[in-house]
């Protein structure tokens, strides 16, 4: 059902770029629609992905799982990604926190792939976004530093090329580092 809300709104949009973008399962809806091949739902066909899709922000997209998607899947994304994890989002199954980087870890190198690692958080940024009921700490700091970077990767993916994209690029590539709180991958 999201994949046929998207296709209406990219109808609605037009051949028009845009940045897809999700939380959790809307994480691998955005992946899909970047070309992450997903498997398809019963009764869907044609492409899953969408050409005016240029970018991807996906927060804590899920591991692969047979039914949805594939690590094979994910390594078919085709346009720039940023997808996010925090070390305490930590579903059931073994891999843990870090299957959420599943998606970034299979996407070839070389196309402005990133992954962002945030010490501490937790799924819902300590019931900040999403399930305000979750109890807290709210995890504001650690959101604004999402915010932080996935606004330089707007800024650096949106506009394809423009001079405030270039120095969005730069500062986005500048802020790559392994170190915890805020660790940036890049590929």
């Amino acid at each position: 059902a999201r994949l046929e809300d998207m296709r209406a709104l990219s109808a609605h949009v037009g051949n028009r770029p845009w940045i897809a973008a999700g939380h959790s399962y809307g994480g691998l809806v955005a992946l899909t629609l970047g070309g992450a091949a997903a498997i398809p739902p019963q009764g869907i066909t044609g492409p899953l992905s969408d050409a005016n899709a240029r970018a991807v922000i996906a927060f804590s997209p899920p591991a692969p799982i047979p039914v949805l998607c594939t690590a094979e899947g994910f390594a078919a994304l085709k346009v720039p990604a940023l997808i996010q994890t925090g070390t305490a989002d930590d579903p059931p199954g073994p891999e843990g926190w870090e299957g959420h980087l599943a998606s970034y870890e299979a996407a070839a190198p070389g196309g402005d792939r990133y992954g962002l690692v945030l010490e501490g958080v937790d799924h819902y940024f300590g019931g900040a976004i999403c399930r305000y009921e979750v109890p807290g700490p709210r995890q504001l700091a650690r959101l604004a530093d999402a915010n932080r970077i996935a606004g330089l990767f707007l800024a650096g993916f949106a506009s394809g090329g423009a001079s405030g994209s270039v120095r969005a690029r730069r500062a986005l590539d500048a802020a790559v580092t392994n170190a915890l709180p805020i660790r940036l991958m890049r590929k």
